[in-house]
């Protein structure tokens, strides 16, 4: 590692020890963060340095790969937690969704109703909506792995002259182009592309759970548990600064809290670009936005508009009845948007029929799914229907009010 790990990237590109970091302890009850007094004090100095992300993927950016034969802690555990605890369970639970619906369009071949992709539901109430749009806003809020990791490799980009070799603790190293070239791919490229990688799948991952929710409890609990997985990174990091994973790593975690360097004050480094340096000739368009635009206000719009607008697009399908038609094709009627409401529209013709699945269900009975009736409400509700079909076997008997 590098002497004096808190790196200014000014004139002369000197080492020297930040005063405000270098120290393990920090709030207990700021797990994801990895200490609530550290990170104040890193936003107090955002103007003036740039720190690296206090998780496994910077342990991995200050350390090498291997140590002796093995590999080294630091990237071993960073290794376990995006293949395990990110992406796998990310891709776990795509898989999964990809199964409920193949497994739906199998049971729907010869039948009368198509299948939606993600099982997307026909309709939710208005506070399911309200919770999904909370829901994209807490995802773009607390997802930062996107932009830091887009931000990190432009900073530290190959061909810079602020001596990325010296932040990474290995200075002298980006005299040489092949070494250099080699080095900047394996300790700057990979880990950052591995964050960059999760980021998106959780991102997906998230939405995917946002749009097929059919309960505010449901859409929370699914997606505390992806929030929880997308902060594994982080927990890990907290984990070993604070001596869980032993000493030498504990070591090498303060180490990467020290870390930082100087930036210009009006953040012209952050967007990649040479303060007071005019546009080229043939420029392209992206790069003369990013001269005018905050690189990370650019990526969160991109971000922004995609979720927003898939969410938009899942909501109009839904109050339309355009997932109606897509699920009951051979289903036609005036008012598609009643199908799948929460309620059985017996007088409302052809509503409660086979190619309009009962109502989009509205009409099936828990519990009793042979059970087609007109008034489902009327099964179990303490009075006994004496006819047909509401006193036979396929509806309970009227739901056991005729036994």
């Amino acid at each position: 590692m590098m002497e004096g790990i808190a790196v200014e990237r000014g004139e002369g590109g000197n080492h020297h020890q930040n005063p405000h970091r270098g120290t393990s302890k920090g709030s207990s009850l700021d797990l994801l963060s990895g200490g609530r007094s550290n990170r104040l004090r890193r936003d107090q100095d955002r103007t003036k340095y740039h720190y690296l992300e206090e998780d496994v993927f910077s342990l991995m950016m200050m350390n090498n790969v291997f140590e002796s034969w093995f590999m080294s802690g630091p990237w071993l555990l960073g290794m376990v937690t995006f293949g395990v605890f990110q992406i796998g369970l990310g891709i776990l639970i795509i898989y999964d969704q990809w199964i409920n619906t193949r497994e739906e369009c199998e049971e729907n071949k010869g039948t009368t109703e198509a299948c939606l992709p993600f099982n997307i539901p026909l309709r939710v109430g208005t506070g399911v909506i309200y919770a999904r749009y909370a829901a994209v806003i807490l995802v773009l809020a607390t997802q930062t792995d996107v932009l830091s990791s887009i931000q990190t490799m432009l900073l530290l980009k190959s061909t810079s002259s602020e001596g990325w070799d010296k932040i990474i603790g290995e200075e002298g190293s980006g005299d040489n182009r092949s070494i250099s070239g080699r080095l900047w791919i394996v300790r700057i490229l990979i880990p950052n592309m591995l964050k960059l990688i999760q980021a998106i799948v959780i991102l997906f991952t998230s939405f995917i759970i946002i749009i097929q929710s059919e309960t505010i409890v449901d859409l929370l609990k699914d997606f505390t548990a992806v929030l929880v997985i997308s902060h594994a990174d982080n927990l890990m990091f907290y984990l070993a600064v604070h001596g869980y994973f032993g000493n030498p790593l504990k070591q090498k975690a303060i180490e990467v809290q020290a870390v930082h360097w100087e930036i210009d004050t009006n953040g012209e480094n952050d967007n990649n670009t040479d303060s007071g340096t005019p546009p080229a000739a043939g420029d392209t368009f992206c790069g003369k936005l990013k001269r005018r635009l905050n690189l990370r206000v650019c990526i969160l719009g991109m971000l922004s508009m995609i979720m927003i607008g898939g969410v938009t697009f899942v909501v109009q399908g839904q109050y339309s009845g355009r997932w109606v038609r897509s699920r009951y094709p051979r289903c036609y009627v005036n008012t598609p948007r009643l199908i799948g409401d929460g309620y059985c529209h017996y007088d409302h013709s052809p509503h409660n029929t086979e190619a309009c699945g009962f109502d989009g269900g509205d009409c099936i009975v828990d519990g009793y799914p042979d059970c087609f009736v007109d008034r489902p409400d009327w099964i179990g509700d303490g009075y006994c229907n004496d006819w047909p079909p509401y006193n036979t076997e396929a509806c309970g008997f009227d739901g056991g009010d005729c036994l």
